[in-house]
Parts: structure tokens; sequence; C-alpha cells
């Protein structure tokens, strides 16, 4: 049984909101759930900065094992497993060494 499951996110977005600021996350999160491969570069660049910073200590590393999830919701026509695709994006795997899916 596991007792403690620790994760962490480099972004947010605005489920329901409306100012502008949760507008532009969710034109963000669109863009990511596309497949915008230029936004997922400069995401993964950002979440490299922290890294190195050591804002995510402990969560990256040999004995680290990523565990891609799916959302909650089925998957409509022309969507994609976004926790897929992040894996198996090269400048992900790249920048993270994931050595295996």
């Amino acid at each position: 049984m596991i007792f403690r499951l620790s994760f962490a996110a480099a972004l947010v977005y605005s489920t329901r909101g409306t100012s502008d600021v949760s507008r532009k996350s969710q034109r963000l999160r669109d863009r990511i759930k596309r497949g915008d491969q230029a936004l997922i570069d400069q995401v993964t660049a950002y979440v490299r900065l922290l890294v190195d910073s050591g804002t995510f200590p402990s969560f990256f590393g040999d004995d680290v094992t990523l565990v891609p999830v799916p959302g909650h919701a089925p998957l409509g026509v022309g969507s994609f497993l976004l926790p897929k695709v992040t894996v198996e994006t090269p400048t992900i795997s790249r920048e993270f060494l994931i050595r295996r899916v």
C-alpha cells in the first residue's frame, strides 16, 4: 500500500476563471493539449530551469519513475493522450533523461 505519493506541477491553469490571467492560462493549456511542439519545448526548458535551481528536489534522478496518468475524461475525436505524448517528446526525453516508457 502506498502511504505517500509525491507529485509536482510546474504550471497550473484556471478551470473556470474568466479573468484575463485565467483565460491566458486556459489558452496555454489548450495549446499543450493540442501538442503545440514549440510551446512544449518552451515548457520543457522552463521545467529544466526549475529543476536546475532546486525547485523540484528528488523528483528527477535514477531512482525516480515517471508515471503518465491519463485524464479523467474519455478521449474525443482527434484527441491524443497527453501523458504518452509528453514522455515520447524528444525534447522532454533528452532534457530529463527518460530512458524507458
